[in-house]
């Protein structure tokens, strides 16, 4: 599913553990694989400006 095989244990554990939200600086090669189990892929930006709100 991923491009890279190294990301695979990240998905897989942001899945297992049924994280709302993953952040990456690598949003490009996450982004299909997190929608698919209904996980949001955040920058580190993006996610500093959401708990900073």
């Amino acid at each position: 599913m991923l491009r890279d095989p190294g990301d695979e244990m990240v998905l897989e554990a942001a899945a297992s553990g049924r994280a709302d939200a993953l952040v990456t600086f690598n949003k490009r090669d996450f982004a299909d694989a997190g929608s698919a189990f209904g996980i949001e892929v955040l920058s580190p930006q993006q996610a500093l400006r959401r708990t900073m709100k």
